[in-house]
């Protein structure tokens, strides 16, 4: 699962229009949708990048979502273990809003979307995937696996991803 990123509220594509008390769909948006987020105020994508439900209770969502997918798997495939993957942000805010230490038992592996910590928006050069990053804490490989550690995910359920490409 990718889901970008549960509990989110600002900084991500869609930081602009997807803030906690700010409703970015118009009346007509709302009007044509097929689904509610189910708290009545909130709307399930309606249109990339624009209306897209951000909800602080979505990082416990997220844990409820992966329970309810191991318990579906498992049931149905009781003598065939099937994987279950997530890739996650591992930058100080995503790490901050997930709860890995209850999302890990239901995993097989936690992908770390470890890339994207420099670019374009930064005033300096500097790499994409750092091991270490002393100028930006937080914003590292090392400090990211660290956190997730910290956090319980053992390290056999660590997948590091990094970036072999570059932005300017």
């Amino acid at each position: 699962l990718d889901w970008e990123f549960p509990g989110e509220t600002s900084g991500a594509a869609d930081g602009d229009t997807c803030t906690q008390g700010k409703d970015p769909c118009s009346a007509a948006e709302k009007k044509a949708a097929t689904v509610l987020a189910g708290d009545g105020k909130t709307y399930l994508t309606l249109k990339p990048s624009q209306c897209v439900t951000c909800r602080k209770s979505d990082g416990d969502n997220y844990v409820t979502l992966l329970k309810e997918f191991r318990e579906a798997l498992d049931k149905k495939h009781p003598n065939d273990h099937r994987s279950l993957t997530v890739a996650v942000g591992t930058t100080p805010k995503h790490f901050n809003e997930m709860d890995l230490a209850k999302m890990h038992p239901y995993l097989d592996w936690v992908g770390m979307m470890s890339y994207d910590y420099h670019g374009s928006w930064d005033t300096t050069a500097s790499f994409n995937s750092p091991m270490d990053d002393k100028a930006k804490k937080g914003w590292s490989i090392t400090e990211a696996v660290d956190n997730f550690l910290k956090e319980g995910v053992p390290a056999k359920k660590l997948v590091v991803g990094v970036a072999y490409y570059g932005r300017g």
